[in-house]
């Protein structure tokens, strides 16, 4: 009898060429946005082709390039059972919870396993041990990635004053901390990084503040470095993203106090301004930017608290000015995910206010921001799967991957595949010292489509770190 682990995944393949296929549209710049904002839900038909059984690992047809040959021109594969060992050649036991991954899916950085909490690193080439704090005797914790591997950014918390100091390593070692005139700003973290680890986000804070709204939005070139983002009267800010070619930082701008905040967008070209929303009792919370930076995709709530209940549509600043995405084909609200580097897709979910509790009541969505007006396109589900939640999305957008539950609620990998990409054919949780995973989460997708990273449970409770290859 195959393990629980072998079946702990769903895959859905064959999504519309014209949504996940597309090629001239992926090399040029995507126009301004145009989008029937008044339109009814019904304007975007869901992509609804037929789901079929794929057949199982080993026979016919599976395996390749469209692996389930059965499935129907036009059509999509679902399975819950990708066959494969368990302990199969293409997973692997990180050692640590993984974070944050590679491009090409070869590093992986994270948390330890165990208590208390180091930062960790995985190399394919050199396995994986725990991050060196270096000159400053601490706790390192590690928050970015470059995309080739080599950079990783977070900070040090150092031993005796208890107060972080933002920590670069250059693979397994750490490399320098970049400083700022502190001032009465004592404490530093690294956040972020660009693709090619040249820029560095962070904060820098006062550890006498109270409030936390002094704290300052920092970003480190060669070494150097400049304080960005507080709106004008403002009295801090605080990064919440920052786009793959560093050009473009979002984040909050806070007015006395972190209660007291508005959105802002950072560009070298044009500097601070702020992302108004529709109303001034809406808040704003960025989470991704373009390469180019002309556009900034956001969620929306309706007042200061940020919970299911009181999200609003998402929305998107095109050149500086507000764009309400296509509504969602239900009662339910959307959020934003990730953006395809390489085409002009967005990834994200709708979701309902009532049934959150279990944060599990959401349908994936992809938003072609190239065709006009935008078009919004409900992802399937796969068989058995009645919930599923995305994590990210391939820069090409041939692999989207994220979690799916049954009637058991119990979470499983899901998978979705663009029809003539190869179909994974090993997508098992390792084993876990021979107990069943459980309570699985998959963390990241890497920019190739190649690898997904995540955790479960083993049979102590313990979170174990995982990796698999899908290709």
């Amino acid at each position: 009898m195959k393990r629980a682990a072998e079946r702990a995944v769903a895959i859905v393949v064959g999504l519309s060429a014209v949504v996940l296929g597309c090629t001239e549209a992926a090399t040029r710049e995507p126009p301004r946005l145009n989008v029937d904002v008044g339109g009814a839900p019904g304007a975007f038909a869901p992509y609804q082709p037929p789901i079929v059984t794929a057949p199982p690992a080993g026979a016919s047809g599976a395996g390749g390039t469209g692996g389930a040959s059965g499935a129907g021109a036009g059509g999509m594969v679902a399975t819950s059972g990708a066959g494969g060992k368990a302990s199969g050649a293409g997973a692997v036991l990180l050692g640590f919870i993984p974070t944050a991954i590679s491009d090409d899916g070869q590093v992986v950085i994270g948390v330890s396993e165990e208590a208390p909490a180091r930062a960790a690193r995985w190399s394919a080439h050199e396995g994986g041990r725990i991050l060196s704090p270096g000159a400053i005797q601490g706790q390192p914790e590690v928050a970015a990635l470059s995309a080739n591997g080599e950079i990783s950014v977070g900070f040090t918390v150092e031993t005796v004053s208890g107060r972080p100091f933002a920590t670069v390593w250059n693979g397994f070692q750490p490399d320098y901390f970049p400083s700022v005139p502190m001032g009465t700003r004592d404490m530093t973290a690294a956040v972020g990084i660009s693709q090619d680890g040249h820029i560095i986000i962070g904060t820098a804070s006062n550890s006498g503040d109270v409030s936390g709204a002094s704290v300052a939005t920092v970003v480190w070139t060669n070494l150097d470095w400049a304080i960005v983002g507080a709106l004008p009267g403002d009295s801090g800010s605080e990064p919440t993203v920052m786009n793959r070619t560093g050009t473009a930082i979002a984040g909050f701008s806070y007015a006395g106090t972190k209660e007291a905040r508005r959105a802002f967008l950072f560009r070298a070209d044009t500097g601070v301004t702020e992302l108004q929303p529709p109303s001034s009792a809406e808040r704003i919370v960025p989470r991704v930017i373009a390469d180019s930076g002309d556009l900034v995709f956001a969620d929306r709530f309706s007042g200061p608290t940020e919970s299911p209940q009181t999200r609003l549509d998402a929305l998107v600043w095109d050149h500086g000015a507000p764009v309400k995405l296509p509504r969602c084909p239900s009662e339910g609200t959307s959020r934003v995910v990730a953006l395809a580097a390489k085409t002009p897709l967005l990834l994200g979910a709708c979701s309902n206010a009532f049934d959150d509790a279990d944060a599990t009541d959401e349908t994936p969505f992809v938003v072609d921001l190239a065709s006009s007006p935008m078009t919004l396109t409900m992802l399937p589900r796969a068989t058995a799967i009645d919930r599923a939640t995305p994590v990210g999305i391939s820069a090409d957008a041939s692999v989207i991957a994220g979690l799916g539950r049954g009637a058991a609620r119990e979470p499983i990998i899901q998978l979705w595949v663009a029809r003539g990409a190869p179909i994974p054919t090993n997508v098992s949780v390792p084993d876990l010292g021979g107990a069943a995973p459980r309570d699985i989460d998959v963390a990241a997708i890497s920019d190739d489509g190649s690898t997904i990273v995540g955790s479960a449970a083993d049979a102590n409770g313990v979170r174990r770190g995982w990796l698999i290859h899908l290709r």
